[in-house]
This record gives structure tokens, C-alpha cells and sequence, in this order.
């Protein structure tokens, strides 16, 4: 098993988002470029866990 993730640039991550049913709005791509995804979708995943 690969722990490596393959470079995906702000686009890629947003579309990623997108289609796991993320609304997305025009800062998002900031917010992504500052932030990082990893922290974004894991540090605040157990908000949107039923």
C-alpha cells in the first residue's frame, strides 16, 4: 500500500469536492491555496458526519 498521494492542483481538488457534494463557492480556490486540503476536509469532517 502507497501512502503517497498524487499531486492534484486547486482545480482537480475542487472538482473533487464538488462531486463528493461540496458547495463550492468563488473563495474556495484561496482558502485551498492557504490552507491545504488535508486539513480542510479532515480537520472539519466530524461537522458534517451524521
Amino acid at each position: 500500500m502507497s501512502l503517497c498521494k498524487p499531486y492534484r492542483s486547486v482545480d482537480e481538488q475542487l472538482r473533487i469536492l464538488r462531486s463528493r457534494g461540496m458547495a463550492v463557492d468563488a473563495g474556495a480556490g484561496h482558502v485551498l491555496r492557504r490552507e491545504g486540503y488535508y486539513p480542510i476536509v479532515n480537520g472539519y469532517k466530524d461537522l458534517f458526519l451524521d
